[in-house]
């Protein structure tokens, strides 16, 4: 079925996240030129875990510290580990993406850990591995960086001031050279799971849930496919920047009262418009720099 041409509202918001991209990246820009770097190779093993707690609570403290100058409800730590995973393969392969070279989106990832709630990610990083004549001083000095980087991103404020948002999921991962930080954004029991969602021998989706209060659905919910997961490169990844939920395929609609019917629906849904990693050939080379991973960007 061919695709519905563009409304005027979803062109401005794709030029919208053109102008939101050029801020976070002019920030990230910035924080590679200013940074000071230490030469030599002082630090050799991966920081410890006492560390990266460390750097944890410091991210969960500016997070909350942002929210309350906004009069927002904390967020509490989650323990959802698909956040730190991510953040531990993104720097393994020197990438960065919401798309994993697994072909995960952050919603796979989070379901797969045990997620069952509407989530959103921050990442932080580049899709380059700086050598070994650089090093940062400490996760908690990444920590800070990262922090002031996505708050000066509209997209990524949004996820940090979120009011729905309940829990944070942090991942970071560092070499002391290279750094990778994702926030995993949750929200609170928008649902309550009856019978969990499963697909039977004849290929039909089942589910029963119970919405809250505190989250408006409106009449609808949409539905959205994804095709199996294959695999990606990092040229594939390197050219990517956002990602949206899968292709619409259905509605579920409130029941009409006795007597009244529904008479169509003028439009699916619509999550908006991202770069699709399969578009871009698998041989496309891997980012030489970390200006060129911008560019790229």
């Amino acid at each position: 079925m061919p695709e519905p041409a563009a409304t005027a509202e979803e062109v401005a918001a794709v030029e919208q996240t053109g102008t939101n991209l050029e801020q976070s990246d002019a920030g990230l820009r910035e924080f590679i030129d200013s940074s000071t770097h230490e030469t030599g190779s002082r630090y050799q093993d991966p920081p410890s875990e006492e560390e990266l707690a460390e750097a944890w609570m410091s991210m969960l403290s500016i997070i909350n510290a942002e929210r309350g100058k906004a009069w927002l409800e904390p967020v509490i730590l989650g323990i959802n580990g698909a956040a730190q995973t991510h953040a531990e393969n993104m720097l393994a392969s020197c990438s960065a993406s919401h798309w994993g070279l697994d072909d995960l989106k952050p919603y796979m990832r989070h379901t797969l850990a045990g997620g069952d709630q509407h989530n959103a990610e921050n990442i932080f990083g580049l899709n380059y591995c700086i050598d070994g004549s650089y090093m940062i001083e400490s996760p908690v000095a990444a920590v800070l960086d990262a922090m002031s980087v996505l708050m000066q991103s509209p997209g990524h404020q949004g996820n940090i001031l979120d009011p729905h948002h309940a829990a944070v999921n942090i991942g970071i991962a560092s070499d002391w050279r290279n750094s990778i930080i994702v926030q995993h954004f949750e929200y609170g029991d928008a649902l309550s799971f009856e019978t969990e969602p499963a697909i039977d021998g004849n290929g039909v989706l089942s589910f029963s849930a119970i919405t809250t209060a505190q989250i408006p659905f409106g009449d609808r919910i949409s539905l959205t496919y994804d095709p199996v997961p294959r695999s990606l490169t990092q040229g594939q990844v390197a050219r990517t920047y956002c990602y949206t939920d899968g292709a619409g395929v259905s509605l579920i609609v409130a029941p009409r009262e006795p007597g009244w019917r529904y008479d169509g629906f003028g439009a699916m849904y619509s999550t908006g418009t991202c770069p699709d990693p399969y578009e871009v050939p698998r041989d496309a080379p891997a980012p030489e720099s970390p200006y060129e991973a911008l560019r790229l960007h």
